[in-house]
């Protein structure tokens, strides 16, 4: 049986509802463009009322904390709904190990970023320190929605993610306005902002699971599904970050060898390029549940037709940036 990108998810076990993965496309896109707005919204605030200077610590903040969050997952994500639909894993089981790793995870993953923080900006963290204590709050809030936000698109709940990424943007650029308009915190508010959303971000997931699903968020350790789950999510994981490494690395770069100043004015430059990204990436989103509970002889068309559809969507979305 031949399988189109249109066809429905699944509904899994509990009766979740039916959603195609055109109208999940179509919503994740909508979310994406909404997500930029707000995205460029917050950027406006930092650039007018930091400066260059401070747009571009900000930035560099926030990239080394998405680089820092994914890794610290290890792909538990993808590797959840992998073995939850592909292999009917219990999702208790996988939301409370899941849970119990990213507790451990991110202490080490706050370690890490310090680290990266104090490297970045020379061992001189001390007029950092507002916003190196908001990042490292940032890292196990961004981990828990990546993750949860997976889950939550697998049970059914695309749209439902879609609206959480909007509320992730809206409460970030609404947060950022009060602590840096309002309190004047400068570029800790920013950064504590960023960090505000995804603490939303987080909530919002794991309330979804818990009242549309019945998972609560209680960890438990499962070693035996651990192993497994690592041995799917870790290449995933490996593949995303030479990813996000190669779309912004050189912002590193540039704030290294030319100051905060120039890659603060860079950091807009990335942000318009990185719009074309959105239209695959929403397909790429909502096929990966279907995706994940095809048998091998219809994954493989679905996958063909979900590759030639999102690059068509980046096309598009390339083609009406050029005016903008």
């Amino acid at each position: 049986m031949s399988v189109d990108i249109e066809d429905p998810i699944a509904a899994p076990a509990g009766g979740a509802p039916r959603t195609s993965v055109a109208a999940g496309s179509v919503a994740r896109s909508a979310a994406e463009a909404t997500w930029a707005a707000f995205a460029l919204l917050t950027g406006v605030i930092a650039a007018r009322h930091l400066g260059p200077v401070g747009k571009g610590t900000v930035s560099s903040i926030g990239y080394l904390v998405a680089l820092v969050a994914p890794a610290v997952t290890l792909g538990l994500g993808e590797a959840g709904v992998t073995l939850a639909r592909g292999r009917g894993t219990d999702l208790r089981r996988v939301v409370g190990t899941t849970i119990s790793w990213l507790i451990v995870a991110s202490v080490v993953g706050a370690a890490v970023l310090v680290g990266l923080l104090a490297l970045q900006f020379r061992g001189d963290l001390s007029i950092l320190r507002g916003a190196t204590m908001a990042a490292v709050a940032s890292v196990p809030a961004m981990a828990v929605w990546l993750v949860f936000s997976l889950f939550v698109e697998a049970e059914g709940g695309l749209i439902a993610s879609a609206a959480i990424k909007v509320l992730v943007g809206a409460v970030t650029a609404v947060a950022s306005a009060v602590l840096v308009l309002g309190f004047e915190l400068a570029q800790a508010g920013a950064v504590a902002g960023m960090a505000a959303g995804f603490v939303a971000g987080a909530v919002a997931t794991t309330a979804w699971l818990w009242i549309r699903r019945g998972v609560a968020p209680v960890p438990r350790w499962d070693p035996g599904y651990l192993r497994a789950a690592i041995a799917v999510g870790l290449p995933i994981v490996g593949s995303y970050l030479l990813l996000g490494t190669a779309a912004r690395l050189d912002l590193l770069i540039v704030q290294g060898i030319k100051g905060s100043e120039d890659a603060g004015l860079y950091s807009v430059a990335l942000t318009m390029g990185q719009l074309v990204f959105y239209g695959p990436v929403a397909v790429a989103v909502a096929s990966y549940g279907v995706a994940a509970g095809l048998g091998a002889g219809d994954v493989v068309a679905f996958i063909e037709r979900a590759g030639r559809t999102g690059v068509a969507a980046g096309v598009v979305c390339a083609v009406a940036l050029v005016p903008i």
